[in-house]
């Protein structure tokens, strides 16, 4: 996406989205759902997070494409 001096700015702007991206989904779930997640919502949770990990690296975003 960027190059050189932008690269700090590309991590910026994708923190913000992905944060952005999960307060709405929590807000939509509403308190309720959060306090009754499932073992299966929390291993889902768990693999995306670890999918979203990989994208903020520098090179984890190349490496996973």
């Amino acid at each position: 996406m960027f190059s050189g001096a932008h690269v700090l700015i590309e991590i910026a702007l994708r923190t913000a989205v992905i944060y952005i991206v999960v307060l709405v989904g929590v807000r939509l779930s509403g308190k309720r759902e959060v306090g009754q997640m499932t073992p299966f919502d929390l291993t889902l949770l768990l693999l995306i997070s670890n999918a979203v990990q990989n994208a903020q690296s520098l090179l984890g975003s190349k490496e996973n494409a």
